[in-house]
């Protein structure tokens, strides 16, 4: 009686993992990038309006573009070994071995 359940569960859970990692993945690249943009949009826009200050503007927002991309990559790093890890661990649990 609970046995078809449990091959219910067990099958949308090997469908599930492998999106949820994926899903993380994209939406960590995804923040970064929006970062990046906003903070690149704002020197657009503030140093349209204002000439003067322009400069000290576009310096500010390009050196916090530079360390957001820095982070950028510290983040990439570690969802990849994040992902990895996540993989092996999901494949060893989907092999049975033998005993």
């Amino acid at each position: 009686m609970i046995l078809p359940l449990i091959i219910v569960i067990e099958i949308a859970s090997h469908i599930i993992r492998p999106c949820a990692l994926a899903i993380r993945l994209c939406a960590n690249m995804v923040a970064g990038h929006v970062m990046v943009a906003v903070l690149l949009g704002f020197t657009a826009t503030l140093t349209a309006e204002t000439l003067i200050s322009g400069g000290l503007i576009s310096i500010v927002s390009v050196a916090a573009v530079t360390a957001l991309t820095f982070l950028e990559l510290l983040v990439a790093l570690i969802q990849a070994f994040v992902f990895t890890f996540l993989t092996t661990v999901f494949l060893s649990m989907a092999v049975h071995p033998e005993h």
